[in-house]
């Protein structure tokens, strides 16, 4: 799938011919600011759990789960978002 530390799969569950893959953060790591790239806090999640379908799985369609983490930048680019790279691109429903 392509997830990278310290994104992890967290579980995956299937339900006749579709798979759900649900992903995480590692609690306490840092994340690159989306604006400058620089380490920074985590800072919650979003309130809303989010859905991209991913490229099929021989004859299941495979589905990705994320809430995805907040980042502060410390007052310099505020509170992001920070995507998961590789499998959810900005603004799309549809994963890399």
């Amino acid at each position: 799938m392509g997830i990278e530390e310290p994104w992890y799969i967290r579980s995956i569950e299937t339900k006749n011919d579709e798979v759900h893959v649900y992903v995480a953060v590692r609690d306490g790591e840092k994340l690159p600011c989306p604006e400058c790239g620089k380490l920074r806090k985590r800072a919650g999640y979003e309130n809303k759990e989010r859905v991209w379908r991913h490229g099929d799985c021989v004859f299941f369609s495979r589905s990705v789960y994320c809430r995805r983490p907040r980042v502060d930048c410390c007052g310099k680019h505020g509170t992001k978002v920070h995507l998961l790279t590789k499998v959810a691109r900005e603004k799309e429903r549809v994963s890399a």
